[in-house]
């Protein structure tokens, strides 16, 4: 009832398990072979009421949920691929893979997307390259960042070693953020890339 009422909603699965459940109470109700008591019969109606009720009072939220995360799903896709292809400009030597993302890229959602927001959810689907951002560790989205990046490019990028954020860290602090030009460079043995100061 978690998913329903309250709790960390698991939005692919919030679609699926009010169908799931719809299905199963019909067959349950429908076929199962019971005795003609009154009092079953009253209880099976309660505690069909108690499933479904929630399941039709959070059916807003849920197709909310979906096309939020759908939106930024979509977002996310064209950041990596704008990013892979600054990078193949950039870059001197294909064997190099290690990338350094510093910042965070908010979600830029429709007013249609950001009603998911105001309906009382404790989450909403958060992009990749914000999820791990950290205001004492600005670099901390490169593990999932290169990750989804690989996942939509094709690529294999890795997070540079621990011992090289620091100076990573310096040097994209000077870089403007981007789109704009300078904010993809090939530093080194690898790329740093500034989403945000």
């Amino acid at each position: 009832m978690f998913l329903y009422l309250g709790g960390t909603p698991l939005f692919r699965a919030q679609l699926s398990v009010p169908l799931f459940t719809g299905a199963f109470l019909s067959y349950a109700f429908k076929y199962k072979k019971t005795s003609n008591t009154n009092w079953r019969t009253v209880t099976k109606g309660i505690i069909a009421c108690s499933l479904v009720f929630p399941v039709m009072l959070n059916a807003k939220t849920t197709l909310s949920l979906f096309y939020a995360d759908e939106m930024r799903d979509v977002r996310d896709r064209f950041l990596a691929q704008q990013i892979n292809q600054e990078i193949q400009k950039i870059s001197s030597d294909s064997n190099i893979n290690s990338i350094f993302i510093y910042g965070k890229r908010m979600v830029e959602l429709n007013p249609a997307a950001t009603e998911a927001l105001n309906l009382g959810v404790e989450m909403f689907p958060s992009s990749d390259f914000y999820w791990d951002w950290r205001p004492e560790s600005p670099g901390a989205v490169s593990g999932r960042g290169s990750a989804y990046i690989n996942a939509v490019c094709g690529t294999r990028y890795v997070p540079i070693p621990q011992d090289k954020v620091d100076q990573a860290t310096q040097t994209a602090i000077t870089m403007p953020s981007f789109p704009k030009d300078g904010s993809v460079i090939q530093f080194n043995d690898y790329y740093i890339v500034k989403l945000s100061d």
